[in-house]
């Protein structure tokens, strides 16, 4: 009784126990006043109980207790009913705020009045109760209260989230006086339907505007993309409170500009939870998870506590990152701070970044363990198998998704048939297709037929997936053509391919990437004829070909130039081995290498040689440094918006490549036999930096000489992994992992977790030396490398078209055609 005993001081009254009530902060505190309310014997006082239940409503997870306290009061008066039915309309069904709204009207004496119905109006709002919204209107009439401004504005909100604006505007234009709160809602409704052009109209007829109402067209803006209008009003507003700063913070984040929404968010003084949250979640869903994590450090640094929402969106930031330390970690947090891990969408949250940071096993126990299962969290789970190419158990989960009652809706039929797609599981997949129309009615669009095309195109069954694109009900898009064609590249049809390309051509007459494929199909099948007449066509109609993988590789004058193990990787720390770092044949390689890079940069650019400038960072990665001072020399190249480029040397190959979007690594080895130590004594030395997998690999790869060989090959993808994030000697090898069939398709895991997002080859070349390209997005590049790049968020089409240029075919070239010529300008001194 510390709570009693710390506010009595006299004999308790009335007074007292309103004092106990304004001092109570937990339902707890509400108890020991109960007890006292009793023992007083003011269980009648309808002030005292009316504002006991009012706490109830705040402190109680139900409705329970404040309901079983009204039940005690013999005559309550319409104050308390309207607190009960508030309590109601807050923590309980639409269903039982009517029954006892029935309650109440049956009630001798009591009448309701414009303060009743207001709750249970905003209780239809939530819910998009229209017709019970309409009941409560008719009674609203009936009582005469249909006027009431706060009557008023809370039927404009239900008809205007129920989309029957010209309802609301009736009411509107019916309220004789109204104040800044009819005018706001009204507002608000036409921005809901998507009457920006009324709204804005509304807006400028208001007698005096609020922050509320600027907020609300704020909001409109923001809603229709007009970022600039946003901006203007939010300029112009005298005073902005924090639904200010965080409606035009999403804003910003919606359009992808979050160097405005940090500048904004820093000029805020006054940051709740929610303005946090907006930017954190910003980043998360701009691709930029590194500074969604630093947020929330930043947040944490300054005692703010997170809440569920900032949680999730640091969930979100992580499986984007794929750190299984870091997801480890929030989980930690999270049970330790009193998180309720069993709510759903937090839940999904923890699934979706376990399966994608590489711990399948983790995000299957917490599914397993999850109460209640929704389509989301069934989604991340499918997701998630389907990354770590677990097709069929991802068809298996689906259709105990279907066994649990749940129908899925076009995303997750979309997540399905992409995992479909990726396991080459032609009869689920259709089988799940077929369910869409005929169990589910689901309205199959162009991304659904994409999906099944690409699953076709990838099995084989061109003509199938010909015949489906030329059946569809609805037009099919550039999407499901592109699936069909990418699948006529991968298995040489011409044929079909000349088909599905002048359909596309016709589509998307200034994609040039179609071009590009059909060219690599005609290359393949040696119609080199076609391939000319095609580029011929390209630029008759002005098309350029964004350049992309120019891998240059020049052979040193034919001259063999002698090496040992001493050159083998000078990047990798504390080699027993070391290069020398004076030797002639190293400094004629680097020489040539310096070469490279300023022919390749003259070639692509266009810049003068004398005006080419190239930095290193301090990982040692190179990059062009565009003088932007500079009148005479050329600004970025719009249609290379991160032009990189990584040089490497070995043996008797220097080789260069660049590419436009991508990040781009390179390395060149010869496979050296070892002279001083035997083919085992000399990998062994070097286990420690591959994985179990890769080491076991190496090993039964069958004579000395295979293993030598499969050991550079590895060596090799390794260094052009890291050579592509621009990091150097401090990078742990043993956690990159290479998968590969034939070193064909290899695909790239870092600490268990695949990245999607990269493509490599590994080239055979001669006298025994392989070239090794990375291909991947700039996400992954070094923090200090990043700072050299244009870009490094694209959209998916950006990207992927980056992505998925030609495979990477080197371009010979002599040495004496890499100096400059006709008064281009000298090369400067290495």
């Amino acid at each position: 009784m510390s709570l009693i005993r710390k506010c009595i001081r006299t004999e308790p009254s009335s007074f007292t126990v309103l004092n106990l009530l304004r001092e109570s902060r937990c339902i707890k505190h509400l108890e020991q006043v109960h007890t006292h309310i009793i023992q007083k014997g003011y269980e009648q006082d309808h002030f005292i109980i009316n504002q006991f239940i009012s706490l109830c409503n705040v402190f109680s997870y139900d409705i329970s207790y404040a309901t079983s306290v009204f039940e005690h009061v013999i005559q309550p008066n319409v104050y308390v009913w309207n607190t009960l039915i508030k309590g109601y309309s807050k923590k309980s069904s639409l269903v039982d705020c009517f029954v006892v709204l029935r309650q109440m009207r049956r009630t001798v004496n009591v009448k309701p009045d414009e303060f009743t119905f207001p709750s249970l109006v905003k209780s239809c709002s939530n819910v998009f109760a229209l017709r019970e919204g309409k009941i409560i209107h008719g009674l609203l009439v009936r009582y005469g209260i249909d006027s009431d401004v706060f009557v008023g504005s809370s039927l404009i909100d239900l008809y205007g989230k129920c989309k029957e604006i010209e309802y609301a505007r009736r009411i509107f234009d019916e309220i004789p006086l109204k104040n800044e709160v009819i005018w706001t809602a009204m507002i608000v409704g036409y921005v809901y339907v998507g009457d920006l052009l009324e709204a804005r109209k509304l807006f400028n007829e208001m007698p005096q505007r609020n922050v509320a109402s600027g907020n609300a067209m704020i909001r409109g803006f923001v809603k229709f993309g007009d970022l600039s209008g946003a901006k203007k009003l939010f300029d112009s507003m005298p005073y902005k409170d924090v639904v200010s700063f965080t409606t035009m913070i999403d804003g910003y984040a919606k359009a992808g500009d979050m160097a405005s929404a940090r500048f904004l968010f820093d000029r805020s003084s006054d940051r709740d939870i929610i303005l946090w949250s907006a930017l954190m979640s910003g980043y998360a869903q701009n691709g930029q998870p590194n500074e969604a994590v630093k947020i929330f450090h930043e947040l944490l640094s300054m005692n703010v506590r997170p809440d569920e929402f900032i949680m999730v969106s640091l969930m979100c930031a992580c499986s984007q990152l794929g750190r299984l330390d870091l997801a480890n970690w929030v989980e930690h947090y999270m049970s330790q701070n009193s998180f309720d891990l069993n709510q759903v969408h937090i839940a999904s949250a923890l699934v979706d970044m376990n399966a994608k940071c590489g711990n399948m096993e983790r995000a299957k126990m917490l599914f397993e363990g999850m109460p209640k299962r929704d389509l989301v969290s069934y989604c991340s789970m499918i997701q998630g198998l389907s990354i770590h190419g677990c097709g069929s158990q991802a068809v298996d989960f689906f259709d105990r998704m279907l066994n649990e009652g749940l129908v899925p809706d076009d995303v997750s039929l979309k997540i399905i048939l992409t995992a479909c797609s990726r396991a080459e599981l032609v009869k689920e997949g259709f089988r799940i297709f077929n369910l869409m129309t005929t169990k589910y009615s689901v309205k199959v669009s162009p991304d659904h037929y994409a999906c099944v095309v690409d699953l076709l195109g990838r099995s084989g069954k061109l003509q199938d997936a010909y015949e489906l694109i030329k059946s569809m009900p609805v037009e099919p898009h550039a999407g499901a053509w592109g699936a069909l064609l990418g699948a006529c590249k991968l298995h040489c049809d011409i044929e079909v391919g000349e088909e599905i390309s002048n359909r596309l051509f016709e589509l998307e007459p200034q994609n040039t990437g179609n071009y590009v494929i059909l060219s690599d199909i005609y290359a393949a099948a040696n119609r080199w004829l076609d391939v000319a007449l095609l580029r011929q066509k390209m630029s008759e109609k002005g098309l350029r070909k964004i350049p992309g993988c120019s891998s240059w590789l020049t052979f040193l004058n034919g001259t063999h130039l002698p090496t040992t193990s001493l050159l083998l990787c000078p990047f990798v720390p504390n080699m027993n081995t070391p290069p020398l770092p004076g030797s002639m044949e190293d400094r004629k390689r680097a020489l040539v290498s310096r070469l490279l890079q300023y022919a390749l940069i003259h070639q692509v650019l266009g810049i003068p040689y004398n005006k080419i400038v190239i930095r290193r960072t301090a990982e040692g990665k190179p990059y062009l440094l565009y003088l932007e001072h500079s009148e005479e020399c050329d600004k970025p190249n719009l249609e290379l918006p991160n032009f990189n480029f990584n040089a490497s040397h070995h043996g008797d190959f220097v080789a260069i490549a660049s590419e436009p979007v991508c990040l781009v690594g390179l390395d060149v080895v010869s496979q050296t036999i070892p002279e001083k130590e035997s083919v085992e004594e000399f990998i062994q030395s070097l286990s420690l930096y591959f994985s179990k997998l890769e080491w076991f690999n190496i090993i039964n790869a069958g004579s000395s000489r295979q293993i030598l060989s499969e050991f550079y090959r590895y060596w090799s993808v390794k260094e052009a992994f890291v050579k592509a994030i621009g990091d150097g000697v401090g990078h742990k090898l043993d956690a990159i992992e290479f998968h590969h069939k034939n070193w064909e398709n290899i695909v790239v895991k870092v600490d268990g977790k695949e990245l999607e997002d990269w493509r490599f080859w590994l080239l055979e070349l001669e006298k025994d030396h392989v070239a090794s390209i990375a291909r991947g997005h700039p996400m992954y590049a070094t923090s200090s490398y990043k700072t050299t790049l244009n870009r490094t968020k694209f959209n998916d089409e950006e990207y992927n078209l980056g992505l998925h240029l030609p495979n990477a075919r080197f371009i010979f070239r002599k040495v004496e055609d890499l100096f400059p010529s006709n008064g281009t300008g000298r090369v400067p001194p290495c």
